[in-house]
C-alpha cells in the first residue's frame, strides 16, 4: 500500500527511511501489524505531525535537550496521552533516519557492538545503527522525559517566585 500523507497516531510503531532507485527518500511506516510506504521522508512526517497538533518538532527537541541535559539525538515527547515518545536512530547505512515509538518497543537485543535488533508490538522487528546499551539509555530517558513533562505541564504544581 502507498500513501501520500501520514500523521503519527497511537498505533504507529516506527517510521523508517526508504529510498527508491533514484535516491529519493520516502518512508516505510510500521503501524500495528501493517507496513506501508508514504511518499514523504520520515523527518517530514514527524514535522508535519507536530504541526498538525499545533506544536513544533524543534521546540520539542529543545525542551527535551533542556530536561535531559543532552545536546543531540534526544528522544522527544509527541503526545502525553497515550505516552508517545519518539526515539531518533540511524538506518544501517547511515543514509536515512528511523523514528521509533518507545511505547511500541517490546524488546531489544544486541546484534553486534554497533547494531541492535528492535522487536515491536505487532510482530515486526528491525535493526538500528545504535549500540544496545545506548538504546536502553534512550528508553530510560523516555520514561524520565515523560514523567518530567507530565509533572511540569500542570500549572497548579508550578511555584512562581518574585
Amino acid at each position: 500500500m502507498l500513501k501520500e500523507d501520514y500523521l503519527i497516531n497511537g498505533d504507529t510503531c516506527a517510521i523508517l527511511s526508504d529510498f527508491d532507485n533514484y535516491g529519493n527518500e520516502y518512508s516505510m511506516v510500521i503501524e500495528g501489524e501493517q507496513k506501508f510506504l508514504v511518499m514523504k521522508p520520515p523527518n517530514k512526517i514527524v514535522e508535519d505531525s507536530y504541526i498538525f497538533r499545533g506544536f513544533d518538532l524543534n521546540g520539542a527537541r529543545n525542551g527535551a535537550r533542556f530536561i535531559l541535559k543532552e545536546k543531540k539525538n534526544v528522544p522527544v515527547v509527541y503526545s502525553l496521552e497515550p505516552g508517545i515518545i519518539l526515539i531518533p536512530c540511524k538506518t544501517l547505512d547511515q543514509r536515512g533516519k528511523i523514528w521509533l515509538i518507545n511505547s511500541q518497543i517490546c524488546d531489544i537485543k544486541p546484534l553486534n557492538d554497533e547494531l541492535t535488533t528492535v522487536h515491536l508490538f505487532g510482530g515486526h522487528s528491525l535493526t538500528v545503527k545504535l549500540k544496545c546499551k545506548t538504546l536502553q539509555k534512550k528508553r530510560s530517558q523516555c520514561s524520565f522525559l515523560l514523567l518530567t513533562v507530565l509533572e511540569r505541564i500542570n500549572i497548579d504544581n508550578m511555584r512562581f517566585y518574585l
